[in-house]
Order: structure tokens, then sequence, then C-alpha cells
């Protein structure tokens, strides 16, 4: 855990410090839009493959919840004990199901990026779910539930305090950037057009 954050943290702290520093209170929602001008195209090339992969590793921890949700809610007219039987067998599914897992997957990935592709405010739309969504999941709850579980009790109190102070500054950089994306929303509101930017 403290490995994984000691190369979260610096990364965004990085990105975010040189991105104000480059450009200012002026940053575009997409900071690629505004480095354009300054670096070379294959920079550029090798900026969003990054991101792609990225998104791809992002969308199979976090999308992967809403998928069981929507399977569950699929295969929900069968008996509880199939339900309970396939997620304990690790969700062997026939050719059938697998279609039907595989539809459900496809059907809920257009829906999204047509939602991305016609709100423009889906940058602030999509730093609102991080503050709300991402935050939690990745740097506050690991740290509740290490502090609530068995290991906590046999470290030394000083982790314990510090992880405590994490969680508050962590819910605090939290509520700032929802409050942030809220005001981004609501001043840009007026100007918004579907399928513009």
């Amino acid at each position: 855990l403290c490995f994984s954050y000691a190369i979260i943290v610096p990364c965004y702290l990085i990105s975010s410090i040189m991105g104000y520093s480059a450009f200012g209170s002026s940053v575009s929602g997409v900071v690629y839009d505004d480095m354009k001008p300054f670096v070379s195209l294959g920079f550029l090339y090798a900026a969003h493959s990054f991101l792609v992969l990225n998104t791809l590793a992002l969308g199979a921890i976090y999308i992967q919840a809403c998928f069981t949700l929507i399977e569950d809610m699929i295969f929900s007219r069968e008996d509880e004990n199939d339900i309970n039987d396939r997620h304990r067998e690790g969700m062997v599914l026939s050719r059938q199901g697998f279609g039907v897992k595989l539809l459900s997957r496809f059907i809920f990935v257009a829906v999204c990026t047509f939602a991305a592709v016609a709100l423009p405010f889906f940058c602030e739309l999509g730093a609102l779910a991080g503050a709300v969504g991402v935050v939690p999941l990745t740097f506050v709850y690991p740290l509740v539930f290490w502090n609530i579980s068995s290991l906590s009790k046999q470290a030394p109190k000083w982790r314990t305090h510090l992880n405590w102070f994490l969680i508050v500054l962590f819910s605090l950089g939290g509520i700032g950037s929802a409050i942030g994306s809220l005001y981004g929303i609501v001043q840009n509101a007026e100007n918004y057009r579907f399928f513009k930017k």
C-alpha cells in the first residue's frame, strides 16, 4: 500500500503542479490540448497511448462492479442458489451466457462512449466522478480498512495516526475537487451545446 502511494501521489502532484505552473488557471480540462503547440507529434502520440493504457486498466478495475451489477440484474430471474453458485465457481457460463455477458458489456460501454461524446462538460463530469468515486476508492477506503483491521493493532501507533491524517487530507482534497468540478459545470452551463467542445 505504501509503495502504491509512493508512486501514485507524486505522479498526480507533479502533473497538477506542472500543468498549473505552465498554463495557470486558464488550463483546459484536457491538458493535451494546451500542450499541442509546445510538444512534438510523437510526444502527443506517446502520451495518448499511455492514456489509453491507463483508461483500460482503470476500466478493468472500476467498471467491473458495474458489469457485475448488470449481469446480476440480467440473470435475476434465475434461482438465487444458481446465482450464488455461479459467483462461487467464478462465473462459468455457457455459450449463451457468455453472449449475453459480452452484449451487456458492449451496450454499457457504447452508452458511456455516446455520453462522453455528446456531453460538452464531460471533462468536468469526469473530474466530479473522480472526486466522488476514484479518490475514496483509491486513497481513503484502503487506509480506513487497514486501520480497522487486526493488522493495525500490531502496528506502531504513529502509523495508525499517519493513516488517519492521510484519510482526512485525501477526503478534504476529494471534497475540494468535487466543489471545483461543480463550480466549473455551473460556471460554463450557459455555453454548453451538445456534441460541441
